[in-house]
């Protein structure tokens, strides 16, 4: 019993020291300090995307990232080689941060809903000079598929990202999908 006890606060040690270091590494990195999804527009109008609670896979990916980039990791270098070379079109890879990943979801999405744009504001504040980069991140089964997304600074700061209705389309049909703001610095 008292090894089973031990193991139990063994693992709750690690998993709070997991979020400590990730509160340095990832300035906003959970959904609890996103401060709102502001706006969400499909093409016609619906309100299809929603942020959701970390889900098992949310925190997986996210003691996975932070991890990689305590050991020096680029951003850039997070994603697949394709991933990758989409990212380092838009911005140089040296000059590239990741500050922000929430979980997403898209429930009710229908190919009647289109593009979708999405403002989202978070505690980190962003310019409209500096490049912002999307990756969502679909997760079915085992298999993950990166999906790069424009983006870009409002003039309050929010991120707003805009959806492909292919992108929606994954983001529907995906167990989990992870949205990740990559931004120059």
């Amino acid at each position: 019993m008292k090894k089973v006890l031990s193991l139990i606060l063994a693992t709750l040690l690690v998993l709070t020291s997991i979020a400590a270091v990730a509160e340095e590494v990832l300035p906003s990195k959970t959904t609890s300090d996103l401060a709102e999804v502001t706006e969400v527009a499909a093409e016609n109008g619906e309100v299809v995307l929603t942020v959701v609670e970390e889900s098992d896979k949310y925190v997986e990916v996210l003691a996975a990232t932070v991890e990689a980039v305590l050991n020096g990791t680029a951003p850039a270098d997070l994603f697949t080689a394709d991933t990758k070379a989409a990212i380092v079109e838009k911005a140089a890879e040296a000059e590239l941060e990741l500050n922000e990943m929430i979980a997403i979801a898209a429930p009710d999405y229908t190919a009647e809903n289109g593009a979708v744009t999405a403002k989202f504001t978070f505690e980190t504040l962003y310019k409209a000079e500096q490049t912002l980069i999307a990756v969502v991140s679909c997760y079915t089964g085992e298999a993950v598929e990166e999906i790069v997304l424009d983006a870009e600074a409002d003039e309050a700061g929010a991120v707003v990202v805009k959806f492909t209705a292919d992108a929606m389309a994954k983001i529907a049909a995906a167990d989990s999908a992870i949205l990740a703001i990559l931004n120059t610095k």
